[in-house]
């Protein structure tokens, strides 16, 4: 029997713990994130633990990931990010390919964050996104993948509900979705909506895995 992931990001929207959430409970990987982060851990001198729960989410039964950050990266430069994430990925055994992927998503935000701040890469200063988590959701999504097999299956995602209203983070209040995450849009062409529900309902993180993917 053949297999397909669909993405539907129709209702909530979507991050990247919320997708890595997803595929853990998808692929039962408990183990093998937990170990990842200790791979993290050592190999970058951070301090990050996670938290994996099941919950009932609208009646629903789910994986809830919590990730805890006591000491994080010292740089928000994108390219010491880049760095950090290559150094991680070189202690996983994923494929070429799979690690052609991590790299493509964050340099995607790259290319969105330099043209929204009018920023060279080689001057990049990223804010929020500039933390070990954007790593841990991005290397643990695709080794959870790629172990699982659904690297190499058709992957759908449906168009994505952005939300609406105000946002505030480092830069001041902007309307949703932010300009990044417009820039990402616009960039993968990626479908999109809001149903005027109040609040930002997609990062960045979330767009990679629904576009890159």
């Amino acid at each position: 029997m053949s297999k397909a992931l669909i993405i539907d990001p129709r209702i909530a929207g979507g991050s990247g713990d919320m997708f890595l959430s997803s595929i853990l409970d998808l692929t039962n990987g408990k183990s093998i994130l937990l170990d990842l982060v200790d791979k993290i851990n050592s190999t970058l001198s951070t301090k990050m633990s996670i938290e994996i729960n099941k919950i009932l989410k609208k009646g629903i039964n789910s994986t809830h990931l919590t990730i805890n950050i006591e000491e994080d990266l010292t740089s928000h430069h994108a390219s010491d990010l880049l760095l950090s994430m290559q150094k991680v990925l070189d202690k996983t055994d994923l494929t070429d390919e799979a690690k052609a992927k991590a790299e493509n998503m964050l340099n995607l935000l790259f290319k969105a964050e330099s043209k929204v701040h009018g920023e060279p890469l080689d001057k990049l200063h990223l804010h929020e996104t500039a933390s070990v988590d954007t790593i841990l959701d991005i290397v643990g999504t695709i080794v959870l993948m790629e172990k699982n097999g659904l690297l190499n299956i058709p992957i759908l995602g449906l168009p994505v509900n952005v939300g609406s209203g105000f946002v505030t983070f480092s830069h001041g209040k902007m309307s949703v979705p932010p300009p990044a995450v417009l820039e990402v849009l616009q960039e993968l062409d990626y479908p999109f909506f809001s149903d005027e529900v109040d609040g930002e309902l997609l990062t960045p993180t979330e767009l990679f895995f629904s576009g890159v993917l």
